[in-house]
Formats: structure tokens, sequence, C-alpha cells
């Protein structure tokens, strides 16, 4: 399973995939994606192995993914990637809300940092959907039937997005 990790800038990120991994890095820069396996442990596993003596036993693991982020444009002017589009093939995603506070800290607003990158979600799935309808839109133009389900579903979450409410 892979989750990914996600939250606004200061949120803890960082210290949160530390602490479940164990996987400390020395002056790594936030540009750099970082990915840490652990292994799950099972004592139900650890008594079937013993019991049948498997040449191999495999525990469960999750990959826990810390997104890098790179701002600014890349050559040519496109813009790179936000660190939630890098989590598109996680299996699920862990959102980091701050709610500390310490010298250098705004007051935290959980609330409002909440509503702010579930915005930035929607947009980033609103952006996905247009474009894979203009793909349908395209290969109809060549000739190619499209799928009747797929172009109802496609309205249907374009319309629940732009309402500014989430796919889930």
């Amino acid at each position: 399973m892979k989750l990914g990790i996600i939250g606004l800038a200061r949120a803890g990120k960082t210290t949160v995939f530390e602490a479940l991994t164990g996987n400390l890095a020395e002056g790594a820069h936030k540009a750099e994606s970082r990915i840490g396996t652990i292994r799950v442990p099972d004592e139900r596993i650890d008594i079937l192995s013993r019991l049948y003596t498997p040449r191999k036993t495999i525990y469960a693991t999750v990959a826990y993914f810390l997104p890098g982020f790179q701002g600014g444009t890349r050559e040519g002017g496109a813009r790179e990637q936000q660190p939630w589009q890098q989590t598109r093939d996680c299996d699920a995603l862990i959102h980091v809300v701050r709610n500390f506070s310490g010298y250098g800290f705004e007051v935290p607003r959980p609330a409002a940092d909440l509503a702010a990158l579930d915005q930035e979600l929607i947009l980033a799935d609103l952006v996905v959907v247009e474009k894979r309808l203009e793909r349908l839109e395209l290969d109809q133009k060549r000739g190619k039937k499209p799928d009747p389900e797929e172009l109802l579903l496609l309205g249907a979450c374009r319309d629940q997005l732009e309402k500014e409410s989430p796919l889930r």
C-alpha cells in the first residue's frame, strides 16, 4: 500500500513522515521526494511461518510518499507539478494540518488550511476531468466513438467539482 503525505507548507509533513518511517534525512532538500517503506509486524504470520516453514516469509508493507516541492517553472515555461499532483498513484492520502503555534509561526487556522488544500485538490481533479473530456472530444472528431457511460460519469464529476465539492 502506498500512502501520500500532503499538507500546506510548514504543517509538519516531514515530521510525520520521519515519525512513521524512522527515515531521518539530515539536510534533505524540500525539492526531493522521499519514500519510506516499513514492514507491518504481524504475530499471526510468525506463527504460520513456524507452522508451515515456507522458504520465504513476506510481511505486508506500507510505503509512505513525501512529495518534494519544485517551485517555479521548468525550461520552456511549463509549470512544475504541485506536490499533491505527484501523489496521483497513491492508494490513500494523509492530510497533515498544522494546529500548533510557536516562534516564527502564524496563528494556526486548521479549518482554513484544510479548506485551502481541499480547494487545490478540487481544482487539480477538475483539470484532469476537463483534459479527459477534451481528449474524448478529439477522438470523436477523428471518428472514434466514445463510451457513453464514461462521458456521463465525467460530466457528473465536472458538475460536482464546479460546485466546489470534492468527489470523495
